[in-house]
């Protein structure tokens, strides 16, 4: 038996071909695809259904979405994003923060194979959390500043905004415990 270490190459091989790694690697990498994509239609779809118009053709994003979101990037995600920027529902750290978090998300999508193989690679596991503080605050602020005073069944109750919670945020932390179970204390990586 050979005291030497094991090389990188090695190392990637065994992390391929060991079979509970593997299914750890891919269950927490779509674990992780899955939490990205509630928060993205959070930030897309709050301000996309609040600005909707009903038309002979159904519901439609208005010219109002257009004008006020839509117009502030190409991409539906960033001009989400910046809008909610604008309207001090996120920080610029927070937004520096989710271009952090799509980065990540499409290095995973885009390179899965490399998370499986490279021993370097990992599905960085903190970044779920952050995903859940984010979410949680917009959906807080979209419930607390509209959903809430507008509902009859709510204006005679005093609601603490610590206590909401949004389907996406339950099924985000659902997402984040099965994340943390799939993971072994050596594979916490955080880059």
């Amino acid at each position: 038996m050979s005291s030497e270490p094991k090389n990188k190459f090695t190392l990637s091989v065994e992390k391929l071909l060991t079979p509970d790694t593997l299914k750890r690697n891919l269950i927490v990498a779509s674990l992780y695809l899955s939490a990205y994509e509630i928060l993205k239609g959070a930030v897309i779809d709050q301000p996309k259904s609040f600005f909707t118009d009903f038309t002979s053709e159904g519901f439609e994003p208005g010219k109002k979405y257009k004008d006020e979101v839509r117009s502030l990037h190409k991409d539906e995600f960033q001009a989400s994003c910046l809008w909610h920027l604008r309207n001090d529902i996120i920080t610029q750290a927070e937004f520096d923060e989710i271009q952090v978090l799509r980065r990540h998300r499409n290095e995973i999508a885009h390179e899965l194979a490399s998370f499986l193989i490279d021993i370097d690679k990992e599905v960085n596991i903190h970044y779920l959390r952050a995903i859940l503080r984010l979410l949680t605050k917009i959906d807080r602020w979209w419930i607390m500043s509209f959903e809430l005073p507008i509902n009859p069944d709510c204006d005679e109750v005093e609601v603490n905004e610590e206590d909401v919670k949004s389907g996406r945020m339950v099924l985000l932390d659902v997402i984040i415990q099965s994340a943390l179970e799939s993971e072994s204390p050596n594979n916490t990586s955080t880059s």
